[in-house]
């Protein structure tokens, strides 16, 4: 305040010029305690993941070479690096998204779990259902609307890889998911009267174990794939998409949309894969939680694997 004084006493200095000034420090005043309120929020672990993902993006993944680096041309560094650093910003996304939401409902934790895994969110709340049945309703609803989600996830990863790839798929994907939702709030209406607490706890807000095993995962999805089209030809890259889609859904996706592929093929691949992947939740739940469970959720599952199947022969 007391150099705005003496910039205000000559004028040689512009009057904005004090007045901006005035303005900053009358801003940093108002939001002071809403800043001091926000520092007692955040968490070590917090800062530290963020500090982490940063240096892995910003620092790593740039000086990484984008290219194959063995003798067999199947590994690219890059790529590899790229996987990691997508299954971390997802899971830091919705870790962020459940600290802040999380208190308000199954229907957030299971859209935000669909961010990081539609798979484990399946099992995770089979698992609660096979030792409580009073919460088959809001676990089921959970699980359907996280596999919602996915095609979404799916759709957003390519988009960060191949855009033409993206375009190609953004209408089956975005059409898969909304009817996804639609159904999930038609047949789980009960959901909605229930003040039901978020069943879904990501307890770190960096699933580095899970993106480094992801990471493998895909490294090995990629090279099984490039082998395969190097001495099968391209066809047999459907029946590829729909093993590894019960695996891991982002593994083949991040694959078909970095592989040197037809379109419309990439596509193809990608939507069998989700398939698969709907199909695999269903018998999870059906196993790991109760018939009964596997009954609540499969009008949903139903649609989604039959629209699936509708749109793979129209790509």
């Amino acid at each position: 305040t007391f150099l705005i004084g003496a910039i205000a006493f000559f004028d040689s200095y512009p009057y904005l010029l004090t007045t901006s000034f005035g303005l900053i420090i009358g801003f940093v005043l108002v939001i002071k305690e809403y800043t001091r309120k926000f520092a007692k929020s955040v968490l070590i672990k917090e800062v530290r993941a963020a500090i982490i993902f940063g240096i892995l993006t910003f620092i790593i993944l740039p000086i990484l070479p984008n290219q194959p680096v063995d003798p067999l041309n199947l590994f690219n560094p890059y790529l590899i690096w790229l996987s990691v650093v997508l299954v971390l910003m997802f899971s830091f996304m919705a870790y962020i998204g459940m600290k802040i939401y999380g208190a308000r409902g199954v229907s957030i934790a299971g859209g935000l779990g669909g961010l990081i895994s539609s798979t484990g969110v399946s099992f995770t709340m089979a698992r609660k259902v096979k030792r409580d049945s009073s919460l088959l309703e809001p676990a089921s609803f959970a699980i359907t609307l996280a596999s919602s989600t996915m095609f979404l996830r799916v759709l957003a990863i390519s988009s960060a890889l191949n855009q033409i790839l993206a375009f190609k798929i953004s209408v089956p994907m975005i059409l898969i998911g909304t009817i996804g939702y639609a159904f999930s709030t038609f047949f789980f209406k009960k959901v909605f009267r229930r003040k039901e607490r978020s069943l879904v706890q990501i307890g770190s807000p960096l699933a580095i174990k899970t993106a480094v095993e992801f990471s493998l995962l895909f490294a090995a999805v990629l090279a099984i794939s490039q082998l395969a089209i190097r001495y099968f030809g391209s066809s047999i890259i459907l029946l590829i998409s729909f093993l590894s889609g019960l695996v891991s859904l982002d593994a083949i996706t991040i694959t078909l949309a970095t592989l040197d592929l037809p379109t419309s093929l990439a596509a193809k691949g990608i939507v069998l894969a989700c398939l698969s992947n709907t199909l695999f939740k269903w018998v999870l739940v059906s196993l790991l939680g109760s018939k009964e469970m596997g009954k609540k959720v499969s009008p949903v599952f139903l649609g989604l694997i039959g629209l699936s199947l509708f749109l793979f022969f129209l790509l």
